[in-house]
């Protein structure tokens, strides 16, 4: 009798991905098969189905499929539909891919299919731009702009001296979201008047606003000023007119005149 070798081998087949492959109605899997398709089983047909085709397959094709002679073969394509899928949704987001899939599935045609596209790559490329488009500007002591920043921490940062120049500034919100190409040709600029919402707000008044909106202490000219004291400052600078809030800025620059006004909004407050 004639002993035959036998090879024994272990699969490591790739896992399912669960955004490309979720649960459908009636249906069970997904399932991997060695060859590194996903498929799906119908119980009602008592056949297997292939989600990216959008067929049915035969029992021999899936035996097909699952057959160890099918990993290595398989494999290569299954990963370059994985990687075709991964720029997809790099290219039309994974809300523009699943309408596609469910487009191609649902037999759209051509034309259909690309008008999707265009309606998805439009929408990714708007929503990245406006996440890029700056919301504050920093002004030096000349009012001139001296830095665009898309956040206030890192404007608030900037005009307390954080800066190439090491100057101390202000910073302003922007009315509108301003593009990147604008902001930038307005670096060393006296903006116009309207950009901003708040045009002398000072760097003392920008951190005594920021502490009372993220509820945390901070320094201001080396004191620890707490959220209450910030709060009460900020509330009396709100409710006088700008004549006096531009005397309240002069006094704020220095610690004597900070401390000054500290005490003064306590005992309106209190």
């Amino acid at each position: 009798m004639k002993i035959q070798d036998i090879e024994e081998a272990a699969y490591v087949l790739p896992s399912i991905d669960r955004e490309r492959y979720d649960d459908m109605p009636g249906m069970e899997g997904p399932m991997m098969t060695k060859s590194g398709k996903v498929i799906y089983y119908d119980p009602k047909l008592g056949a297997y189905y292939d989600r990216d085709s959008d067929m049915y397959l035969s029992y021999d094709e899936f035996k097909a499929l699952d057959s160890p002679k099918m990993y290595k073969i398989e494999r290569d394509d299954v990963e370059e539909s994985g990687i075709l899928y991964r720029a997809g949704v790099k290219k039309y987001g994974k809300a523009g891919m699943k309408a596609i899939q469910s487009a191609a599935g649902s037999g759209a045609s051509a034309e259909e299919i690309g008008a999707i596209k265009d309606k998805h790559k439009k929408k990714k490329k708007e929503s990245i731009e406006e996440a890029l488009k700056y919301n504050f500007m920093v002004l030096d002591q000349d009012g001139r702009v001296m830095g665009m920043t898309t956040g206030e921490r890192d404007a608030m940062q900037m005009a307390k001296g954080d800066n190439i120049r090491g100057q101390t500034g202000t910073y302003v919100k922007l009315r509108r979201p301003m593009s990147q190409t604008r902001g930038d040709r307005l670096i060393g600029q006296l903006p116009a008047h309207n950009l901003g919402e708040d045009k002398h707000m000072s760097s003392e008044m920008a951190t005594l606003r920021s502490i009372v909106d993220n509820k945390q202490a901070e320094k201001v000219h080396g004191m620890m000023i707490d959220m209450f004291t910030a709060s009460a400052m900020v509330q009396v600078y709100d409710k006088v007119n700008d004549e006096n809030q531009a005397k309240m800025r002069e006094m704020l620059k220095t610690q004597k005149g900070f401390q000054r006004m500290a005490d003064f909004a306590l005992s309106k407050i209190s």
